[in-house]
């Protein structure tokens, strides 16, 4: 294995021992600081909640941290209750639905209420979009995007939660793949094969995919934040969804559909980092003889980039905007697109609308001329980008 920082190795002992009841190692207590703000920049802070009375961190950091605990077990008990809220207005439509990611992700955990949740993520197939749509406009949802340049969900905010409207999910550049996961989704929901899931913690019961999807959907969201900054809360949600579904002859039965979507690779990688480095254990021979080299890539990138790239600044912002552009089939068209989104004169007058990407263009040079040393943090910014697109192509998941 690759050799971690002490911190480093601190943050993965305690994942390890949240996770799977795994001996934590003890560190000095100088160190507590650095490894506590490392997990809250990865939004897995509230995860070693129970390890917190066993470490040797001193009182005052301890009851911040416990704090800290406590606002995650809160944000997540707002969350579930709103989204029970839109759950119940869906139903009462007849509309169907299912629960992506969030707390179909946090059922896998041993303690749901203390994995972060950011958003609620809620699919409805295409054919009741429209609907569903109406109905969230009509109950008070406040619309913050539209279908146009985001077409694969709107957002909605309503009782300090966003929510994201999905009338589909996969953003893989096969068509064939896209549309093979879309098609499960909508196949679960429209014949209604879905299963049931209630999180006894808060008391909520929701409709989530069978799990050979949601091990689809959970892979499919760690690909589409490789290019902007992949956290260890995707890969958790993956390694416990692994741990419950994937040993032993769970892989034989989940290794079509992750074919089917071209995500084997990084089901492969991804669980055989998980083993070398975050605790988990159990019958995964069948990623043992993924790159080795590749999981020290993935580990590196993790802690480099944080939760949504946080931790990279002004250069993963520039990062993922050159990375957008490099993997573009049309750059122009991207630009534009950007542009017709961003510049609110065309809303009031549609005349400057094939204007739209000088806007764009005039708009990255007044952001890009704000950043400090910004011919540095371009130079830097654009390294990035490759050193990301270069591990997304070994991953096997390149997205234009």
């Amino acid at each position: 294995m690759m050799t971690l920082s002490k911190n480093q190795q601190a943050v993965c002992a305690l994942i390890a021992a949240a996770l799977f009841e795994c001996q934590e190692t003890s560190f000095k207590q100088a160190q507590w600081t650095e490894i506590y703000e490392e997990m809250r920049a990865q939004t897995i802070h509230g995860l070693v909640y129970p390890c917190l009375e066993k470490s040797d961190i001193n009182l005052s950091g301890r009851e911040l941290w416990n704090e800290e605990c406590l606002r995650v077990i809160g944000k997540s008990l707002l969350l579930m209750h709103n989204q029970s809220k839109l759950v119940s207005l869906l139903e009462r439509e007849g509309i169907p639905y299912l629960i992506l990611k969030g707390a179909a992700a946090s059922m896998y955990y041993p303690n749901p209420l203390l994995r972060s949740m950011g958003d609620v993520d809620i699919y409805v197939p295409p054919i009741c979009f429209d609907q569903a749509l109406s109905l969230l406009q009509r109950e008070g949802y406040h619309q913050k995007t539209d279908g146009k340049h985001y077409p694969r969900h709107i957002g909605f905010t309503k009782e300090n939660t966003l929510f994201e409207l999905h009338r589909s999910f996969a953003t893989v550049n096969s068509e064939k793949q896209k549309q093979y996961l879309d098609s499960l989704l909508e196949q679960v929901c429209t014949q209604g094969k879905t299963e049931r899931v209630t999180i006894d913690e808060c008391q909520c019961s929701f409709y989530a995919a069978p799990a050979y999807i949601n091990g689809l959907i959970l892979l499919e969201h760690i690909g589409q934040h490789m290019r902007a900054g992949l956290g260890f809360r995707q890969i958790l949600d993956w390694m416990m969804f692994a741990y419950r579904h994937l040993q032993g002859d769970g892989w034989s039965q989940f290794q079509p559909y992750a074919m089917g979507t071209g995500l084997e690779k990084i089901a492969k990688a991804v669980t055989k980092m998980c083993c070398l480095y975050l605790g988990l254990t159990g019958d995964f021979g069948w990623c043992m003889n993924e790159d080795k080299i590749l999981c020290d890539e993935l580990i590196a990138y993790l802690f480099q980039s944080g939760n949504f790239g946080r931790k990279t600044g002004n250069v993963g912002m520039v990062a993922s905007v050159t990375a957008g552009y490099q993997n573009s089939k049309n750059p122009f068209q991207r630009l534009q697109s950007s542009g017709e989104y961003n510049w609110d004169y065309i809303r009031k007058h549609p005349w400057a609308k094939p204007f739209a990407w000088l806007y764009q263009l005039f708009r990255y040079a007044g952001k890009t001329l704000k950043l400090p040393h910004f011919l540095r943090t371009l130079i830097a910014g654009r390294k990035v980008a490759d050193e990301r697109k270069r591990l997304m192509d070994k991953l096997q998941i390149a997205r234009w």
